[in-house]
């Protein structure tokens, strides 16, 4: 990361000694930057956080029969209590139906440090971030990519202008960079033909 100075460290879980401590720890990172001193910016606007608890997904989850996959039971879940916002930037999707609660997933939350680095550092500084937009379901989604590092930091944009942080998530693979690749170069065709015109 020698061209990515202004990026913080990524977190290890063997620097905690267990991942009840390294997830506090990592809530304690997302209240600390989204939270208790004030918002992130991004053109102009605060990103804001949904405050949905996780509790209210496992609800609606145990009304329907299902339960998570995960290690925690109900009763000693530590994500229970938080946003599930926070649950979705530390944990992968147990299926297609159903994105959080979700698994705990190590390479995915040791980078939440680096989202509000990414979405405050966007901008022709940092070329290594590179910002497009697409729709999903009609919302404009901002979208920073990190390609580098193979990571991908996701806003929405409702209907009345507000930013809300969406998703962030490591890209395994190239197979997994594919749809941010397509995404891009089509963000990149469309605003280099909108130029001309």
């Amino acid at each position: 990361m020698s061209n990515l100075k202004w990026l913080p460290q990524k977190l290890n879980l063997t620097d905690f000694s267990d991942i009840n401590d390294f997830i506090k720890h990592l809530y304690f990172i997302f209240e600390q930057d989204f939270k208790n001193n004030g918002p992130v910016y991004f053109g102009g606007k605060p990103v804001l956080i949904n405050d949905l608890p996780l509790y209210v997904r496992c609800e609606k989850l145990l009304q329907k029969g299902l339960t998570c996959n995960n290690k925690y039971s109900c009763d000693n879940c530590v994500f229970v209590d938080k946003e599930d916002i926070f649950n979705h930037i530390t944990c992968r999707e147990q299926s297609d139906a159903m994105r959080t609660p979700g698994i705990f997933e190590e390479e995915r939350a040791s980078r939440l440090p680096w989202i509000k680095y990414i979405i405050e550092n966007c901008n022709k500084e940092h070329p290594s971030i590179k910002y497009y937009e697409t729709t999903v379901k009609g919302n404009n989604r901002i979208c920073f990519w990190l390609e580098i590092e193979k990571f991908l930091v996701i806003l929405t944009e409702d209907n009345e202008g507000r930013l809300y942080l969406t998703s962030a998530y490591y890209l395994y693979n190239r197979k997994k960079s594919d749809r941010p690749r397509s995404d891009y170069k089509k963000f990149c065709k469309k605003q280099k033909k909108n130029a001309t015109t």
